[in-house]
């Protein structure tokens, strides 16, 4: 889904009844170990070591692009957040599996400053289908996210293809392995 400007997912302003205003995993500061700032939505409950897992691999990610100064929002989102999201920013309806917001004003050379909105209860629902960690499956969109805010679009099949091998080609740099393409298939 191609980048769009908008205000920070975690940032917001609070809307009534919005859980994620109330978010306690919400610092709004980079963390100082990986310059990735996550925000976990209330209404998940993730395997112990998830969180700290793709924030990880996605500082991985950004070092393996030399965006080692970016700051990056990570917002881990349930199906009813991120069908709201969607709504919100895309019109359209129902849950999606990624939106990517550029936060750059107006200095696009400037540092990257971008938050990635990831709905995880499809990442859950497609990795069971593929037969992967869901882990795996929602640090793929993470990179996915990543991939537009440096540029990358996918809205024709030949900038699909060649942005979901760069998305295997990081994945396998920073020692996750393929997720999007398995064996040389389609996942």
């Amino acid at each position: 889904m191609p980048a769009s400007p908008a205000q920070p997912i975690a940032d917001r302003p609070a809307e009534p009844g919005d859980a994620a205003s109330d978010d306690p995993l919400s610092s709004n500061e980079p963390d100082a170990s990986n310059g990735i700032d996550v925000d976990l939505d209330p209404a998940l409950t993730l395997p112990a070591g998830e969180v700290a897992w793709l924030a990880d691999r996605l500082a991985g990610a950004l070092a393996h692009l030399g965006l080692g100064d970016a700051r990056i929002g990570l917002a881990l989102r349930a199906d009813a957040e991120m069908s709201r999201l969607h709504e919100a920013y895309k019109q359209q309806p129902g849950p999606t599996d990624v939106l990517t917001f550029d936060l750059r004003e107006t200095d696009a050379d400037g540092p990257l400053d971008g938050d990635i909105a990831i709905g995880w209860q499809e990442a859950e629902r497609r990795a069971n289908e593929l037969g992967h960690p869901a882990r795996h499956e929602a640090l793929l969109y993470a990179v996915h996210g990543l991939m537009h805010l440096i540029g990358e679009d996918d809205a024709t099949p030949e900038q699909a293809e060649r942005m979901h091998r760069r998305e295997d080609g990081v994945l396998e740099a920073i020692g996750v392995g393929a997720v999007y393409r398995r064996d040389g298939g389609a996942s």
